[in-house]
C-alpha cells in the first residue's frame, strides 16, 4: 500500500482571512498528512492577531513576523525561506502555499523543478501566473460560497448523520467538532445556546457521551407482556422447595436464595393467603411442614439427623481436593457455603478446629494447614500408572521449578498422591533413584531435578503454542488486558539464588510445597532490582550444566554462602505487588498457597506488621483482587481497565504534543476515573509507568521504546 506524501501547509496571513482555516485544512487533506502547519505574518496586530485562536485551535506554529518599514514583503521572505530550509531537509514530498499573492511564483516554481508537489489556495484574486505554476489550485471565496453558517435544524441533522454512520462506541468529540467546521465553518455554539461544543452534543436525546467518545443510545427493548397466572397452590410451592434443594444438591441452603427461586418459578407472590397471616416469607417457611428454619437458612426436618455426617462428608471432600491443604479459613469458606452458615451448631459443634479435628483422617500441619491423612488417601482412587504418564508429571514439575530446580522430596510426595504408593514397582523399577535415572530430559543434583535447557525450552515453547491457541477472540483492548496486569505488577525475580545445604534440602521434603509457575510469555521486566552480573549469571550456569558424578562436596564457606537470606521487611505496597503477580500467574490460585508464598518472603508475621489478622482482610481493601471461596484471582473489569491505561499511556507516548509525566498523569485521571498508581502498588507514578512495556520515564519526560 502506497504511502501517504508529507506535506509543509505554510500560510500568508496578510493575504488570506482566518474564516477560510476549515477549508484549508480539509483541502490538504486531500493530497497528503500536513507535518509542517505554519501561518506566517505580524500576528501581533491588524489582519494577523486574527489568527490567534485559529492557529491555537487547529496545532499550526504561528510564526511572527514584524514589519520592519511599511510597504516591505517582510512575511513572503519568511516563508520563502522556511519553504527552501524544508526543501532540503529531505522530509517532505511536497507543499502547500496559501496565498493570493503573485510574489511567490519563483518560489513555486523552483519547488516544482525540484519534485516537489505544489498545490495553492488562494481567492479568486490571485494573479494566473501564479496559480498556474502550482500543479493544482483552489479557490478559497468560491468553494466556500456554498458552504457557510446554516441553522441549529441543518447542524443537528448533519451530527446526527455523521455519528449514525461512524457509529463504533468510541467516536471521538474532536472529529465530530472538525467535521462540522469543515462543513459549515466557524460554528458559534454561544447563539444556539451552549457554551462549549460537549453541551451542545449533551442536548441530543438520541446520543450519549463519556468523556470525550460520543455513541448512539441503545434503544431499550420492551418488556414483553407477563401473562396472568392463577397463584399456585400450597402443594405446588412445597413441591418447588424440594425442588430447589434437589437441584442445589445441598441439605442447608440460604432464605433468600430460596424465595428468589419460587419468585422466578411463580412470579410475585403474597405468602400472606398461605396461613401465615404475614406477608414475610420467613413466616411462610415456619409454616411449611417438611422445613426448618435457623435465621436465615433453610433446611428439611429429614437432614437434621445428618447433619454431622453431611459435614464430615464435605470436610474430606474438599481436602481431597486441596492438593497442598486448607487452613480453617477456607474449610470454613467452603462449608458456610455449602451447608449453610449455621453448619457447625446444626452439627453440634462449638468451634471448627475442634470439628475438623474430630474428623478421623484429617491431620494438623504447620501454620494450621489440614490435611487428609496417608491412610484416608489409600482409599482415594489413583490414576492407573503408566510410563508416559510418570514421565510428563515430572518433565511438568521440573519446568514449573525451574530454575531452582524442584525438590525431589516434594516431587516422590506429589507422585504418590496421584499414582499411589507403589508406582515405581509397578513400572518396573528398583526405587524412586532409578526411576528418575531411566529420564533423559532431566538431571539430578544433590537434592534437586533440573530440566535440561533443551527441553525446558522446548516445553516452555510449548506451552506459549498452547496458550495462544486456545486464547478466545476479544477486542485488542480485552487481548492486552490479559497480560497487562502481570506487566504493571511486579515481575518474578529471576536471579537465581543458590541452594541451602544437604541438610536443608531434606528437611525442606517435609514442608508442604509450592507451586512455582513460569512466566510463559518470557519477558520480566524487574523494578528496583539490581540485575544479576553476567559473571554471576556464567558461574550459576556452568555449575547447573555440571553431571551428577562431577559434583564435589562444597567447602564449609561456599555452604555458609548458600544460606537461604532473612526475609524481607513487610512494606504494604511490596505485597500489594506480590498479590497482584501471584494472582496473575495463577488462576484461581489458592488463598493458602499465597499465604505460604508471602510467609516464605516476609515472614511469618507479615500480617500483623501490615495491621491485618488474617489474609482475606488484607485482600479485601485491594481493587482489582477478587476472592472466591479460597482461591484468589484478577477481576474482569480490573484488567480490561488495566489493558485500556496501558494502551493509552503507549498512545500518549507516540502521539504528537506534550511527553511530560506531568500531563500525562493529568489525562490519565480525566479518562479514567478514579485513577490511582498506588492500587498496582507503587509509591511513584514514574513507577508504574516503567512497569508497562514499549515506554520508559524519567522524572520529567516519558518516550516510547521501540522492541
Amino acid at each position: 500500500m502506497s504511502q501517504e506524501k508529507r506535506l509543509a501547509l505554510l500560510i500568508d496571513s496578510d493575504n488570506v482571512s482566518p474564516k477560510y482555516i476549515s477549508f484549508i485544512l480539509q483541502e490538504t487533506q486531500k493530497y497528503g498528512t500536513a507535518t509542517y502547519k505554519r501561518v506566517y505574518g505580524d500576528l501581533e496586530s491588524g489582519s494577523g492577531s486574527a489568527w490567534h485562536y485559529p492557529a491555537i485551535n487547529n496545532s499550526l506554529l504561528p510564526v511572527h513576523q514584524s514589519s520592519y518599514i511599511a510597504g516591505k514583503n517582510a512575511t513572503d521572505f519568511s516563508i520563502t525561506i522556511d519553504a527552501m530550509d524544508i526543501l532540503y531537509s529531505g522530509t517532505v514530498d511536497g507543499f502547500v502555499l496559501v496565498t493570493s499573492d503573485s510574489d511567490f511564483t519563483r518560489l513555486a516554481i523552483r519547488l516544482r523543478e525540484a519534485g516537489m508537489l505544489v498545490v495553492g489556495i488562494g481567492e479568486v484574486k490571485t494573479p494566473r501566473a501564479f496559480t498556474s505554476s502550482c500543479h493544482y489550485f483552489s479557490y478559497l471565496d468560491q468553494v466556500c460560497a456554498n458552504e457557510g453558517m446554516a441553522d441549529e435544524k441543518t447542524i443537528r441533522k448533519a451530527t446526527l448523520d455523521f455519528v449514525t454512520a461512524n457509529n463504533d462506541g468510541h467516536l471521538d468529540l474532536a472529529k465530530i467538532f472538525a467535521v462540522l467546521t469543515s462543513r459549515f465553518g466557524n460554528i458559534n455554539f454561544d447563539e444556539m445556546g451552549y457554551k462549549r461544543f460537549s453541551g451542545f452534543i449533551d442536548s441530543f436525546s438520541e446520543l450519549r457521551r463519556s468523556n470525550t467518545f460520543v455513541a448512539l443510545k441503545q434503544k431499550k427493548q420492551p418488556k414483553p407482556a407477563v401473562k396472568s397466572a392463577k397463584p399456585p397452590t400450597m402443594q405446588e410451592l412445597s413441591a418447588a422447595v424440594g425442588e430447589f434443594f434437589e437441584k442445589q444438591g445441598v441439605q442447608t441452603d440460604n432464605m433468600m436464595k430460596l424465595e428468589g427461586y419460587l419468585t422466578q418459578t411463580f412470579g410475585k407472590l403474597d405468602f400472606s393467603k398461605y396461613g401465615s397471616g404475614s406477608k414475610r416469607f420467613a413466616k411462610f417457611i415456619d409454616n411449611l411442614s417438611g422445613y426448618t428454619r435457623s435465621g436465615t437458612t433453610v433446611s428439611p426436618v429429614s437432614a437434621g439427623t445428618d447433619n454431622a455426617e453431611a459435614f464430615r462428608t464435605e470436610a474430606v471432600t474438599f481436602l481431597s481436593t486441596c492438593r497442598f491443604g486448607a487452613n480453617s479459613e477456607a474449610l470454613n469458606t467452603h462449608l458456610s457455603g455449602k451447608l449453610g452458615r449455621d453448619y457447625l451448631k446444626n452439627a453440634g459443634f462449638e468451634d471448627l478446629d475442634s470439628a475438623i479435628m474430630s474428623i478421623s483422617g484429617i491431620e494438623r500441619g504447620e501454620n494450621n494447614i489440614f490435611t487428609l491423612s496417608t491412610a484416608e488417601k489409600s482409599h482415594e482412587n489413583v490414576e492407573t500408572v503408566t510410563l508416559s504418564a510418570m514421565t510428563e508429571a515430572v518433565l511438568r514439575y521440573a519446568r514449573d521449578c525451574m530454575p531452582d530446580g524442584g525438590n525431589i522430596g516434594q516431587l516422590n510426595n506429589a507422585l504418590i498422591g496421584r499414582f499411589g504408593k507403589n508406582y515405581c514397582t509397578e513400572l518396573g523399577f528398583q526405587d524412586f533413584k532409578s526411576m528418575l535415572d531411566s529420564i533423559t530430559d532431566i538431571r539430578v543434583r544433590k537434592n534437586y531435578v533440573y530440566l535440561t535447557d533443551a527441553k525446558y525450552a522446548e516445553m516452555v515453547d510449548a506451552m506459549r503454542a498452547d496458550t495462544d491457541e486456545k486464547q478466545p477472540e476479544k477486542p485488542q483492548q480485552t487481548a492486552a488486558a490479559e497480560k497487562t496486569v502481570v506487566k504493571q505488577s511486579v515481575k518474578i525475580e529471576t536471579e537465581t539464588e543458590q541452594k541451602p545445604d544437604e541438610q536443608a534440602a531434606d528437611k525442606q521434603t517435609e514442608e508442604t510445597p509450592v507451586k512455582r509457575t513460569p512466566n510463559p510469555r518470557g519477558r520480566r521486566k524487574r523494578l528496583n532490582r539490581e540485575p544479576a552480573s553476567s559473571e554471576k549469571t556464567a558461574e550459576l550456569k556452568a555449575d547447573t550444566d555440571k553431571k551428577p558424578d562431577d559434583v564435589k562436596e562444597a567447602p564449609a564457606q561456599a555452604k555458609e554462602s548458600r544460606a537461604p537470606e532473612a526475609a524481607q521487611k513487610a512494606e504494604i505496597n511490596a505485597v500489594r505487588r506480590d498479590i497482584l503477580e501471584f494472582a496473575a500467574a495463577n488462576k484461581n490460585g489458592s488463598l493458602a498457597q499465597l499465604g505460604n508464598v508471602l510467609s516464605q518472603k516476609y515472614g511469618k508475621g507479615y500480617l500483623k506488621e501490615l495491621g491485618h489478622s488474617s489474609i482475606k482482610k488484607l485482600l479485601s481493601g485491594m481493587p482489582g483482587i477478587a476472592v472466591k471461596g479460597s482461591n484468589i484471582g484478577i477481576s474482569e473489569d480490573f484488567a480490561a481497565r488495566t489493558a485500556e491505561i496501558e494502551s493509552f499511556v503507549n498512545e500518549f507516548a507516540r502521539g504528537e504534543g506534550s511527553h511530560s509525566i506531568r500531563a500525562l498523569g493529568i489525562r490519565l485521571r480525566e479518562h479514567f476515573e478514579g485513577f490511582s498508581y498506588a492500587d498496582y502498588g507503587f509509591e511513584k507514578f514514574t513507577d508504574f509507568i516503567n512497569a508497562i512495556d514499549g515506554v520508559k520515564a524519567d522524572r520529567y519526560h516519558i518516550s516510547p521504546v521501540e522492541e
